[in-house]
């Protein structure tokens, strides 16, 4: 690595004379013992190598965008317990998605993905089976799917709040359990609701 990072500042040299100061970020799994520099007979050329484990994940999760939430993954928990860490990116994950489920599955692959280089594969499971169990009826989502059928109609406020309570459990006949509905109705807006998709 370091003579490859060397040609690259002698190929950004050769288009621009504004100084180069150059960065690697490692997010490998394994102890970082790469070298940072080349030292030759009559020259040292060397450039800055940065271990996400060693950067405090505070810095990520404030700037909370699912992008940055995702990277605070692979950073230094400091003193905080890890579930507790991993529940709080999971969760403002989801808020961040607002009921789009494919952004937010995408998101979580990732998270899951990048959990394996800090071992944390479990944790992240536990963190997904934590949002499961959040009781729907406190979701905003719910009650706005409520609100809005008063606005827009019955029929439309009953498809938001299956839509909601869908994207935590995928049963139809426990959906209808929870909402008091027949569950013909649950199948027929489910059956629209992924035809729409």
């Amino acid at each position: 690595m370091p003579i490859r990072m060397m040609r690259y500042f002698t190929d950004i040299s050769f288009i621009t004379e504004l100084p180069i100061k150059q960065y690697i970020i490692y997010i490998g799994r394994n102890k970082l013992n790469m070298k940072d520099y080349v030292k030759g007979v009559d020259f040292t050329y060397r450039y800055n190598i940065i271990d996400m484990k060693d950067i405090d994940c505070e810095k990520f999760i404030k700037i909370d965008t699912p992008d940055s939430l995702v990277l605070a993954i692979l950073c230094d928990f400091k003193d905080k317990k890890t579930q507790d860490v991993v529940n709080y990116i999971i969760k403002r994950l989801y808020e961040h998605s607002n009921q789009n489920e494919k952004m937010f599955r995408e998101y979580m692959l990732m998270l899951e993905e990048l959990s394996k280089n800090r071992d944390l594969e479990q944790v992240v499971k536990q963190g997904e089976e934590m949002l499961t169990q959040i009781n729907y009826e406190t979701l905003p989502s719910f009650y706005l799917g409520f609100e809005k059928g008063e606005e827009k109609g019955i029929e439309k406020g009953i498809e938001k709040g299956i839509k909601a309570i869908y994207f935590f459990e995928k049963n139809p006949k426990k959906i209808a359990q929870m909402m008091e509905i027949d569950e013909n109705i649950v199948f027929n807006i489910l059956n629209k609701i992924q035809n729409n998709t």
